[in-house]
């Protein structure tokens, strides 16, 4: 079933123009690159989608220049629905069919937070739209139904907004206020643990580490790129094929070469002394 999805969320992106890259790991599932760049991850209950998932999803993202997207098909609350935005752990969520609308660059899109479908909004428009009627914000508490306080944190960007109070000041002032949601990827830097993320680092990458990608570590810097792992993992083919999806250097640090693999060992690594000689070992 989950497969199936996959597929899905594969022909919507083509169907797109987008070219697309099925990985399969517990981060994500598809690379694809068209309008924008997107990491994907289906799973039909988007509350399995776990924060270490959301953490290593995010990292990656960021490596890449992505928008990282779990697509799904309901909640413990029940099904997504069309047209709205999910919001688990920093990631949007969204069903099939929202992502067809979306990867076409469809907007405004309400999201839903808490049981309630909310949008994202212009508060200086809000103001404006009050002002040229000439209302208060009494007088705009009453058209809405809302308080004079909400009106007020409306305007300075300080309350989300329900949908519904979205559409009535549509209808009120036949102008939308609305915008497309779009989250902030938040990645904060973590602290090095691993033997190989400190060699790249005193290369002057910048590293980060992985836990459910396939591969160990990602560094790069304004104009180079890598994927590496310690050791020589059972499909090196399918980190290769991310690496050339994303234009990066591959390399396995492992004490037994094989052919046609770039595999470098620890010896040649700490001893590269610059980015340019590592490079070059690399493929």
């Amino acid at each position: 079933m989950r497969e199936k999805l996959v597929s899905r969320a594969e022909r919507i992106l083509e169907r797109a123009g987008y070219r697309v890259l099925k990985y399969f790991s517990a981060c994500f599932d598809l690379a694809a690159s068209g309008r924008k760049r997107l990491l994907v991850k289906a799973i039909l209950n988007v509350d399995g989608f776990r924060p270490g998932h959301a953490r290593d999803l995010k990292k990656l993202a960021v490596c890449v220049d992505a928008e990282p997207i779990v697509v799904g098909v309901k909640t413990k609350r029940g099904l997504l629905k069309k047209g709205v935005v999910y919001e688990r752990f920093g990631v949007i969520a969204l069903s099939p069919e929202t992502l067809e609308g979306y990867v076409a660059g469809e907007c405004p899109l309400p999201f839903y937070s808490r049981g309630r479908e909310l949008v994202e909004f212009d508060p200086v428009r809000l103001r404006r739209l009050r002002e040229s009627r000439g209302l208060s914000l009494s007088g705009m508490a009453a058209l809405l139904g809302v308080s004079k306080e909400a009106v007020y944190l409306y305007e300075r960007g300080s309350l989300k907004m329900r949908r519904e109070i979205a559409e009535r000041i549509e209808n009120e002032f036949g102008e939308s206020i609305t915008k497309k949601v779009e989250l902030r990827i938040s990645a904060p830097e973590e602290g090095l643990e691993k033997r190989l993320s400190t060699a790249l680092a005193s290369l002057d990458f910048r590293v980060r580490e992985f836990e459910r990608t396939g591969f160990d570590v990602f560094a790069y810097d304004e104009s180079n790129r890598v994927l590496m792992t310690e050791g020589i993992p059972s499909s090196p083919e399918k980190i290769m094929s991310l690496s050339d999806f994303f234009d990066s250097k591959v390399g396995f640090v492992s004490e037994h070469g094989e052919e046609d693999l770039p595999v470098l060992s620890w010896e040649e690594l700490s001893s590269a002394g610059s980015k340019k000689k590592l490079l070059s070992l690399l493929r």
